[in-house]
C-alpha cells in the first residue's frame, strides 16, 4: 500500500502560511496600539501635571504668565483628545486583526481536522487489507497442512 499523503496539503500549507502572517500582522498592529496607548497616557500625565501647576499659588502670576499656563493647557488639551482619536483607530485597526486571525486559525483548524481524519481513515484501511493478508495466508497455511 502507499504511505499516506493528503491530497489537500497544497491547501493546508497556504492556510498555515495564511495563519501566520495574520498572527504577525495582528503582533505588529497590536505593539502599534500600545505605543499609542502609552502616548496617550505620557501626554494625559503632562496635562494633569500643567493643570496642578496652574492651580499652585507658589508666585504672583501676570496677566501674560496666565494666559500662557491656559494657552499651554489647551494645547495640552488638544493634543491628549487628538491622540485619543489615534488611539481609537489604532484599536479598531487591531480588532480587524484579531478577527482576521481567528477566521485564519478556524480555516487552518478544520483542515488539520480534515487531514487528522483522512489519516485515520487510511490507517483503517490499511489495517482492513493487512488482515485481509493475514487471513489468506492463514487458509493457505491451513489448506496446506491439511494436503500435507
Amino acid at each position: 500500500m502507499k504511505p499516506f499523503q493528503y491530497r489537500l496539503e497544497s491547501l493546508l500549507e497556504d492556510r498555515k502560511r495564511t495563519e501566520t502572517d495574520a498572527r504577525k500582522q495582528f503582533s505588529h498592529i497590536a505593539g502599534v496600539f500600545h505605543s499609542h496607548e502609552e502616548e496617550l497616557a505620557q501626554r494625559r500625565t503632562r496635562y494633569e501635571e500643567a493643570c496642578r501647576r496652574s492651580q499652585d499659588p507658589g508666585r504672583p502670576l501676570t496677566v501674560e504668565d496666565v494666559r500662557n499656563r491656559i494657552l499651554y493647557k489647551d494645547y495640552l488639551h488638544n493634543t491628549v483628545e487628538e491622540q485619543k482619536k489615534i488611539t481609537e483607530e489604532a484599536r479598531r485597526q487591531m480588532e480587524r486583526e484579531r478577527e482576521k486571525l481567528v477566521q485564519a486559525r478556524k480555516n487552518l483548524k478544520v483542515l488539520d481536522k480534515h487531514k487528522e481524519q483522512q489519516y485515520n481513515s487510511f490507517l483503517k484501511e490499511r489495517d482492513r487489507q493487512e488482515q485481509g493478508l493475514m487471513d489468506e495466508l492463514a487458509v493457505m497455511r491451513f489448506s496446506h497442512r491439511k494436503r500435507g
